[in-house]
């Protein structure tokens, strides 16, 4: 793929289908209605839900990043459930770790798994450090969306992917100046890595997934 030619995904009619599904308006609801006493998303975000979070977060369905459901997944700091509620909803079958360390957001977590009925979902409350020796070489794939510096994010999450596993970051246009931070280390290592250029909107600069994959 060109990444001097990112692709528009709001240009897809498959997306604009998944978005129809009934959950998908239950989420929008539940975050509507709880986001003034749990500041969940901006207010600004609020009126772009569907495009900002939703279609952001299956990016990685749109490039075949994810095929296979019976996946061990882990949403390494999802806020009020983005992106892995959205790919819960639109792979069932997956194994969803929802990891939040917000005590307030993770009560609205168990409660939009609760209304939206996703089986096999589960809330991790705290932060991760908590968790390394539990989930140890453990998930087949490690989501982190708007959660800090690759680097920083990258040395506790290496840890809980099992070998063979992948880790998906999602990042805006200065992906390549943090590759750069941590490129020496990945290549020692020899852990490939990958970044898929998208746009949400034609307004806007420009995003990357950063795929990142474990021997």
């Amino acid at each position: 793929m060109n990444p001097a030619a990112p692709i528009s995904v709001l240009e897809t009619l498959p997306y604009q289908i998944e978005l129809d599904k009934e959950e998908f308006r239950l989420y929008h609801k539940l975050i509507v209605k709880f986001n003034p006493s749990l500041n969940l998303v901006s207010q600004k975000d609020v009126k772009e839900l569907e495009i900002k979070h939703f279609l952001d977060s299956l990016a990685p369905k749109y490039f075949g990043l994810i095929t296979d459901n019976n996946l061990k997944v882990l949403d390494f700091g999802t806020g009020c459930g983005f992106p892995g509620i959205p790919l819960k909803i639109a792979f069932p079958s997956l194994s969803m770790y929802l990891l939040e360390q917000s005590r307030k957001k993770a009560v609205f977590l168990e409660m939009a798994v609760k209304v939206l009925n996703l089986k096999e979902t589960k809330i991790l409350k705290g932060e991760a450090k908590n968790f390394l020796s539990i989930y140890h070489n453990y998930f087949d794939l490690l989501l982190s969306r708007a959660t800090g510096p690759l680097k920083e994010v990258l040395k506790i999450a290496l840890p809980l992917v099992k070998e063979g596993g992948k880790l998906i970051f999602y990042k805006g246009k200065g992906v390549e100046k943090e590759l750069e931070s941590v490129k020496e280390y990945l290549v020692k290592n020899n852990y490939p890595y990958e970044t898929h250029p998208y746009l949400l909107t034609l307004r806007e600069d420009g995003r990357n997934l950063l795929v990142i994959r474990k021997g």
